[in-house]
């Protein structure tokens, strides 16, 4: 059964941290879908569930213009308007309910990468409900951490996601 993502509800958080001050934005506008199967309480693990997500760099804000306007440029946003990530790998983890190791591939500033994470999958009536957290390089995607003046940037924000699948 497709999901998809209902953008009024999915979002992501980042928080970074600076040499002055955390570094905090956040991400709607959400696209996407999960193709996913349940036996009765049970996700259906085979064939594997699919997850496709679009993050639209317009979409995240920290509510500060200078810093919306740096990370849109580090991420080259009029080139690669998007971040996509897509579920490659998901399996459960022993004795953790609705909990799964999964692998993805990201795309970000034309640099695809693998990462590895754990989610919640959970059912919640007719709706679907993802979460999941993760430290995440900007290096790795060959983006340097901004510096501006005494101000340096951490290389490992970590970007916590909350998606809501409708069918």
């Amino acid at each position: 059964m497709r999901f998809s993502l209902d953008a009024a509800e999915s979002y992501l958080d980042v928080e970074g941290r600076s040499s002055l001050h955390p570094v905090k934005a956040k991400g709607t506008n959400l696209r996407g879908y999960i193709d996913a199967q349940w036996n009765d309480t049970q996700l259906v693990l085979d064939p594997a569930p699919r997850m496709h997500l679009e993050i639209p760099v317009e979409s995240i804000s920290s509510g500060n213009g200078l810093e919306d306007r740096q990370m849109r440029q580090l991420v080259g946003s009029r080139s690669f308007p998007n971040i996509v990530a897509n579920l490659t790998q998901l399996s459960a983890l022993d004795g953790k309910a609705d909990t799964y190791a999964v692998t993805g591939a990201i795309s970000l500033r034309g640099t695809t990468k693998n990462a590895d994470g754990v989610i919640t999958l959970k059912r919640d009536g007719d709706r679907l409900v993802v979460d999941g957290e993760k430290s995440v390089d900007m290096r790795d995607f060959d983006i340097q951490p901004p510096r501006i003046l005494m101000l340096q940037v951490y290389p490992e924000p970590t970007i916590r996601m909350h998606l809501v699948g409708v069918p």
